[in-house]
C-alpha cells in the first residue's frame, strides 16, 4: 500500500513502512517535492506516478523502491512560470494533468515523454477543480460553473454543461465519483448529483434522493467513493457512512470502540477500498477496517458522556430487550447495544456478580450487600425473598440461573454453592460436609448443561451435579491431568461428543464423551497466553477462550488457533476471570477497560492466499553494509568479503498483518520446512561457497498457505577457494611430488651406482688381487722354500687392503668436505715421496676446507692424484713434487708438479695409469691436461666442476 502526504510518500506492507521524501538522504528515495497531490499505479506496469502541484512528476519502481525518473514541471510544462499541477488520471497509455493555467498535458508512460498539451476552454477560467474519465469522455469539472466534455482519444472539446442545482454554483467542490452513470459530489454543503450521459443541456439531472440519505445528503461532505461493486462510502463531519446501492441502505461506519476515536471518522481525507478493506486516510493517520463485516465491537465510554466508562467488567448478561447489563469495579450499568449508551444503575459499590430473574428484576451481588435492582432502581432484600436474608452479607462470584426454578450462587467466601428455589422460596448449601459433598470449596465458575445439569469447576477438580436426581459426582481432577500440570480450572463448554475445560497455567483441555482426557492445547500448539478464564463453543466448529492476554480462537475441525489482542479491536487484551456470557452468534467478554462483542456469525476463515515477495536483501561486509530490493529478484551473487546475508520477505495480508506465519528451506542443506513463526527475514552467516536454492512460503492466520517462492543465492568465494586456485594448488602437489619422487628416484639411483661402483671395485680390483693371492697360495705350498711366491703374496695383500681403505674412505660420508681430501692427499703422497727421495710440497687454499664435495668426485679426484704421484715415484726422478689445490668460478683445480726426466707427452701411450686418469676426469665432466718436457719435467692439470 502505498500513501501520500504532505510531508512525502509512504509505502507499507502490513508491518513496515518506507518513506520516500524531498529530505531523504537516499538519492534513489528523495523526491521532487514534498506534497504529494496525486498518484497513479498501473498494475500492468511496475511504475508508480506522483505528481506534486508545482514541482513535477517522480516516477517510482515499485520493485525496487528506486526513483526510476524525475520530471520536472518546467519539463512538463514547457513553461519557467510556476504552474499548479492540479490532479493525474489515466486514459489508456497516457497520463492527463490539468493545470491552472487553462492546459491539459499529456504524458506518455510508454516513451516517458509529453505527448501533447492542449489548450483548455474558457471556461476554465474559474477554478478547474476535478477531472474524471468515463466511457470515451474526458470530464473537467471547474468549481461554480459545470463540466466540460472532451473526447478522450482526440482531446476534442464537445460540450459545456453548466450545473443548474444554485447550490454548485456557490459551493467548493471536494471530491467526486461516479457510479451508476451518475456524478456524486461531495461539498462543503453536502451531496449533489449530476447525470453524466446529459450532455444535451436538457433540464433532466433531477435526481430523486433515497429517503435512507435525506439525514445525510445536507451535511458538509470531505470524501465520497465508489468501490465499483455497489457500495458508496461517505465522509463528512459527522462520521463516516456505508451506502449500499442494491438496497438502499445507509448504515453509519463505527469505528471498533464505541464512544473513543470518532474524532478520526469525522476527519476523513482520502478512501480507498481494496480486498474488501475499507481504508481511511486522515491527518491522524490510517485505519483499515473490513467494512462488510465486523467482528468485535468493543465498549468503553459512553457514546454521549465520555464521563461514563467501564474501567474493569466483572460480569455481563445481555437481556432481551437489547440491554447488556454490566457487573463493574464502579457499580452497575446498562449498555444500549444499538447506540453505545451507558447508563449507570449503581454507582457506589463494586458489583461482582448478577443474575437477572426476568425482564425488571435483576439480583446483584456487591462489595456491601446482596440487593435487587428492580425497573432500574436499586431496593433492598424484602420479605418477598424473605429465604435470602441470610445472605445478606455474602460475596457471590457467580450467580447462574438453572432453569425457571432454580439459582445457584457461587460464594466468594469459600461457603460453597448455595441453591435457591424461586418458586419453593427454599435456599440450600453444599459444601465439604453436606449431603450432596462438593470437592473443594474454591469454585471458581458453573457450567449449565441443562436444566437438570450442572458442572461444578473448583480449582482442582470437576464435579457433575444432577440436582433433580440427588446425584453429585466427581467426574476429572488434576490428577488425571498426569503428565500435564494446569495451576487451575476456570471454565468448561461442551461441544457435539466432547467437553472443553479452560485450564489456568496449561491451555485448552479436551475430553471425551466419557471425560477421558484427549488432546491439550497449549502454548505449542498456538495458543499466545494459557492464564485462560471464559471458554465457549461456536457452531461446533470453534471454541473461543479469554485470557489475561487475548482472545483465543481454535478451529476444532483444523487445529488452527488465531490470538486477538486491543490492537485486533478488543476492549483491552486483559479479559476477567467469570466475565463471560454467550448469546445466540455474539460472546460477551469484558475486562480491564469494558467489554468486547465477539459476533461470531461475521468470524469467517481468510481463504485469501499472502501474496509472498522477498522485499529486500542486506548484504554485511567487513567494512559497509548494502541492500538490494527487486521484488521479482530471482538470482544474487553474494561477494566473498560478506559476513553477514539478511533476506527480509513480506507476506501481504492486511486483514491480519501480525498473524502471517513464515517457513523456509535450503535443500543444498536441509530439505526439511523449518518454522520461522511470524519472524519475516532470515540470517545467513557461515556459509561456504556455492549456490544455495533458498525457499520460503507464507501462510495466513487460518493456515491457507501461498506457494513457495525460491531465489538462488550465489555466495561467490575467496580468491583461494576458487576453482582455478585449487586447481594451480593440485598442480603445484602434484609439481612437488613429482620433484620429491624424481629426487628420490636420483638419490636411490646414486645409491645405486655407488653400490655398482664399490661392487665393480670390490670385484674388479679387490676380487683380482684376492685371486691372484689365492693363487700364490697354492703355488707357494708347491714350493714352500720359494721366497719370492711368498713376496708376491705379501705384496698383493697390501695392494689390497690399500684399495679396501680407499673404497671405505670413500664411501664415508664423514669425508665430504675437502679439508679430509687434502688430510688423505697428504697422507698418502708425503711418506711415499719422501721413501723416494722426493721432496713433497703441498699449498692448499685455506678457503676451500669447508667446501663439500660429492662422493664420486672426491674418491677420482683421490684415485687421479694417487696415480699421478705414484708415476712421480715411479718414472719421473725428480728431486721435487709440487702440488697446489684450489677452487675458482665452481671449478676444483689441481696442479701436481715435478722436476724429473719428463717424457713426449705427444707420443701416444697405452700406460693403463695415464688413459685411469682421462677416464675419471671425463666421467665427471671435468678434464685432464698433462704437460711434459724431456728433461724439465711433467704437470698435471685436473679441473672438476663442484
Amino acid at each position: 500500500m502505498w500513501f501520500s502526504t504532505q510531508d512525502g510518500l509512504n509505502k507499507f506492507d502490513g508491518t513496515s513502512v518506507i518513506q520516500f521524501s524531498k529530505t531523504n538522504l537516499n538519492s534513489s528515495k528523495q523526491l521532487l517535492g514534498s506534497d504529494c497531490w496525486g498518484m497513479h499505479y498501473n498494475k500492468n506496469e511496475d511504475y508508480l506516478y506522483i505528481l506534486f502541484p508545482y514541482e513535477g512528476l517522480d516516477i517510482i519502481n515499485v520493485n525496487t523502491n528506486k526513483i526510476f525518473n524525475k520530471i520536472p514541471a518546467s519539463i512538463l510544462t514547457n513553461s519557467k512560470e510556476n504552474v499548479w499541477l492540479k490532479k493525474i488520471i489515466r486514459y489508456k497509455d497516457n497520463l492527463l494533468i490539468p493545470t491552472d493555467k487553462n492546459e491539459l498535458i499529456v504524458f506518455n508512460t510508454i516513451t516517458q515523454k509529453v505527448q501533447k498539451r492542449k489548450k483548455l476552454e474558457q471556461h476554465t477560467n474559474g477554478n478547474l477543480n476535478d477531472i474524471f474519465i468515463y466511457e470515451n469522455l474526458i470530464g473537467i469539472i471547474i468549481s461554480g460553473i459545470g463540466i466540460d466534455y472532451y473526447d478522450a482519444k482526440s482531446l476534442v472539446f464537445i460540450k459545456h454543461k453548466p450545473f443548474k442545482k444554485i447550490v454548485l454554483k456557490k459551493t467548493y467542490i471536494n471530491n467526486i465519483c461516479i457510479a451508476n452513470n451518475l456524478i456524486w459530489f461531495a461539498t462543503d454543503n453536502g451531496i449533489f448529483i449530476e447525470n453524466i450521459n446529459d450532455t444535451k443541456n436538457k433540464n433532466n439531472d433531477k435526481f430523486e434522493i433515497e429517503n435512507s440519505l435525506t439525514n445525510i445528503f445536507y451535511t458538509p461532505t470531505k470524501q465520497i467513493f465508489y468501490d465499483n461493486k455497489k457500495t458508496i462510502i461517505i465522509s463528512n463531519l459527522n462520521g463516516t457512512y456505508i451506502y449500499n446501492l442494491l438496497t438502499n441502505s445507509l448504515r453509519k461506519f463505527e469505528n471498533y470502540k464505541i464512544g473513543e476515536n470518532l474524532q478520526f471518522l469525522k476527519q476523513v481525507n482520502s478512501i480507498y477500498v481494496k480486498n474488501n478493506l475499507l481504508w481511511l486516510g486522515s491527518a491522524n493517520g490510517v485505519a483499515n477496517v473490513n467494512y462488510d463485516v465486523s467482528i468485535f465491537n468493543a465498549v468503553y465510554k459512553n457514546s454521549i458522556n465520555n464521563n461514563i466508562k467501564l474501567d474493569h467488567v466483572f460480569n455481563l448478561f445481555k437481556n432481551d430487550d437489547d440491554k447488556i447489563m454490566v457487573a463493574d469495579e464502579n457499580g452497575f450499568f446498562k449498555v444500549n447495544n444499538k447506540n453505545g449508551i451507558i447508563k449507570n444503575i449503581i454507582n457506589n459499590q463494586t458489583v461482582y456478580a448478577f443474575c437477572n430473574i426476568n425482564n425488571n428484576q435483576t439480583l446483584i451481588s456487591g462489595t456491601k450487600q446482596l440487593l435487587f435492582v428492580e425497573n432500574d432502581i436499586i431496593k433492598p432484600l424484602t420479605n418477598k425473598y424473605n429465604e435470602l436474608r441470610k445472605l445478606k452479607n455474602e460475596l457471590f462470584c457467580s450467580i447462574k440461573k438453572v432453569n425457571d426454578s432454580i439459582i445457584m450462587l457461587v460464594s466468594e467466601k469459600e461457603t460453597g454453592i448455595h441453591i435457591w428455589n424461586l418458586k419453593a422460596k427454599t435456599l440450600k448449601n453444599l459444601n465439604t460436609k453436606s449431603k450432596l459433598k462438593i470437592d473443594d470449596l474454591l469454585i471458581n465458575n458453573l457450567f449449565i448443561l441443562n436444566k437438570d445439569t450442572v458442572f461444578i469447576i473448583s480449582e482442582t477438580s470437576i464435579q457433575l451435579l444432577q440436582y433433580n436426581k440427588n446425584i453429585i459426582q466427581s467426574i476429572f481432577n488434576k490428577q488425571n491431568l498426569v503428565p500435564h500440570k494446569a495451576d487451575v480450572f476456570m471454565d468448561m463448554c461442551s461441544q457435539k461428543n466432547s467437553y472443553w475445560i479452560a485450564a489456568y497455567g496449561l491451555g485448552i483441555v479436551k475430553l471425551n464423551g466419557k471425560f477421558e482426557l484427549e488432546k491439550v492445547y497449549s502454548t505449542k500448539e498456538g495458543l499466545a497466553n494459557i492464564g485462560l478464564y471464559k471458554i465457549f463453543n461456536v457452531d461446533d466448529s470453534l471454541i473461543v477462550a479469554t485470557s489475561n492476554n487475548g482472545l483465543i480462537v481454535l478451529n476444532t475441525k483444523t487445529n488452527i488457533v488465531n490470538n486477538y489482542f486491543e490492537a485486533d479491536g478488543l476492549h483491552s487484551s486483559a479479559f476477567e476471570e467469570t466475565s463471560g456470557y454467550q448469546q445466540g452468534d455474539s460472546i460477551y467478554a469484558g475486562g480491564i477497560k469494558g467489554f468486547t462483542i465477539f459476533n461470531t456469525k461475521n468470524y469467517k476463515t481468510n481463504t485469501t492466499k499472502p501474496l509472498f515477495y522477498f522485499t529486500n536483501i542486506t548484504i554485511a561486509t567487513s567494512n559497509k553494509s548494502y541492500d538490494t530490493t527487486n521484488l521479482f529478484l530471482q538470482n544474487l551473487n553474494i561477494p566473498n568479503n560478506t559476513t553477514q546475508t539478511k533476506i527480509s520477505f513480506v507476506g501481504l495480508n492486511y486483514q491480519n498483518p501480525t498473524r502471517v506465519t513464515y517457513w523456509y528451506k535450503i535443500k543444498q542443506i536441509n530439505n526439511e520446512w523449518i518454522p520461522l513463526g511470524t519472524q519475516s527475514f532470515i540470517d545467513l552467516i557461515g556459509l561456504e561457497p556455492g549456490k544455495y536454492e533458498l525457499q520460503v512460503k507464507a501462510a495466513n492466520e487460518d493456515g491457507v498457505e501461498c506457494l513457495p517462492k525460491m531465489i538462488t543465492l550465489h555466495f561467490l568465494p575467496k580468491w583461494y577457494q576458487t576453482l582455478l586456485f585449487k586447481i594451480l594448488v593440485a598442480l603445484t602437489i602434484i609439481g612437488i611430488l613429482w620433484l620429491l619422487y624424481s629426487f628420490r628416484i636420483r638419490q636411490l639411483k646414486k645409491i645405486i651406482a655407488v653400490r655398482q661402483k664399490i661392487s665393480s671395485d670390490l670385484h674388479d680390483d679387490i676380487g683380482s688381487t684376492l685371486s691372484s693371492i689365492n693363487m700364490y697360495s697354492q703355488v707357494a705350498q708347491l714350493q714352500p722354500y720359494n721366497p719370492t711366491h711368498t713376496a708376491a703374496i705379501q705384496e698383493n695383500t697390501r695392494d689390497v687392503l690399500e684399495k679396501l681403505d680407499d673404497i671405505v674412505w670413500a664411501t664415508n660420508p664423514k669425508n665430504d668436505q675437502v679439508k679430509n681430501l687434502i688430510e688423505r692427499m697428504d697422507s698418502f703422497a708425503r711418506p711415499l715421496l719422501q721413501a723416494n727421495g722426493i721432496q713433497f710440497n703441498f699449498t692448499p687454499s685455506p678457503k676451500i676446507d669447508s667446501l663439500t664435495l660429492q662422493e664420486t668426485t672426491r674418491q677420482n679426484l683421490f684415485l687421479i692424484f694417487k696415480e699421478a704421484i705414484n708415476n712421480t715415484c715411479k718414472y719421473a726422478k725428480a728431486n721435487n713434487c709440487t702440488v697446489t689445490l684450489l677452487a675458482k668460478n665452481k671449478t676444483l683445480h689441481c696442479n701436481i708438479a715435478d722436476d724429473g726426466i719428463g717424457f713426449d707427452a705427444t707420443i701416444p701411450t697405452q700406460r693403463n695409469g695415464l688413459l685411469n686418469m682421462q677416464q675419471r676426469a671425463t666421467q665427471l665432466k671435468g678434464k685432464i691436461v698433462i704437460d711434459s718436457t724431456i728433461g724439465v719435467g711433467t704437470t698435471i692439470t685436473i679441473q672438476l666442476p663442484i
